[in-house]
């Protein structure tokens, strides 16, 4: 996945989401270095998967736009069918909160001028 969101996902990413990409990228490879020399590979999937909940929320995900959400998602959906990604998914989610699928909350879907009473998905 390291390369399908650098050189696909990336480049279709507003400059913040670019930002907090290569955030998480860095969280993500730091955690896997602090795994021990002995750590099986059964046991390094399992913290790799596991790692994605923490940093995904220190590096700001449920900040980002909500469209670039939805790249992101959609990028690692096929993954959804492994109950330990869905779970990472659901503590991702949780702590989001409704910002995580809520467009009404990203700046793409409003002016301005426009409160977010006014989206078409309501508040």
């Amino acid at each position: 996945y390291c390369e399908e969101f650098s050189l696909h996902v990336k480049p279709t990413l507003n400059r913040e989401s670019q930002d907090w990409l290569d955030h998480v990228g860095q969280c993500l490879r730091e955690e896997a270095e602090a795994f021990p020399s002995e750590t099986s590979c059964k046991q390094i999937k399992r913290l790799t998967i596991a790692s994605h909940t923490g940093c995904y929320i220190q590096t700001g995900f449920c900040r980002i736009p909500f469209l670039d959400k939805l790249k992101v998602l959609h990028t690692i959906f096929r993954e959804f069918s492994d109950p330990k990604i869905l779970k990472v998914f659901f503590k991702i989610s949780g702590n989001c909160g409704k910002s995580l699928l809520h467009p009404g909350d990203s700046p793409a879907f409003q002016d301005s001028d426009e409160s977010e009473s006014n989206s078409p998905l309501g508040s």
